[in-house]
């Protein structure tokens, strides 16, 4: 607890990874729907965090990960990032999750997903169609590159 009597806010490194168009939900056991990710470490750079969480629940390593944003819920900051890995690698649940999915961002808005995840995928949507200025497949493959 602060002085003020609030909790201290989370850290949290949140990771995207996308492919034909389609981002990877994970879930675990009764849980809603969401991206990759966990809390840091003491002494863990944050993207290291995230390259260790995806490969902790998803058995999927990063071959690059870089930083995208930040998002802010109401406990924890997600500190966004992308990830590129090998094309034919498929994510298996393992660790804490159960379920694996591969989602368009569009219809995630359909899919049982965690508030924070839905802000981060709308503001993903919206950078990847700002920068490009293409349709979303598109922009999704240059925001990703």
């Amino acid at each position: 607890m602060t002085l003020s009597g609030l909790a201290t806010m989370k850290h949290r490194a949140t990771v995207i990874c996308e492919r034909d168009g389609r981002v990877l939900l994970v879930a675990r056991r009764g849980g809603r729907w969401a991206f990759p990710g966990g809390r840091q470490k003491n002494g863990e750079e944050l993207a290291r965090t995230a390259e260790r969480e995806l490969a902790e629940e998803t058995q999927m390593w990063a071959t690059s990960i870089r930083y995208a944003f930040q998002f802010k819920g109401l406990r924890t900051r997600h500190f966004v990032f992308v990830a590129r890995f090998d094309e034919r690698s498929e994510p298996l649940p393992s660790h804490e999750i159960t379920r694996c999915l591969w989602v368009r961002l569009d219809e995630l808005l359909q899919v049982e997903a965690s508030i924070p995840t839905k802000g981060i995928a709308g503001i993903f949507l919206k950078q990847a169609r700002r920068k490009t200025g293409l349709a979303l497949d598109e922009a999704l493959n240059t925001l990703a590159a």
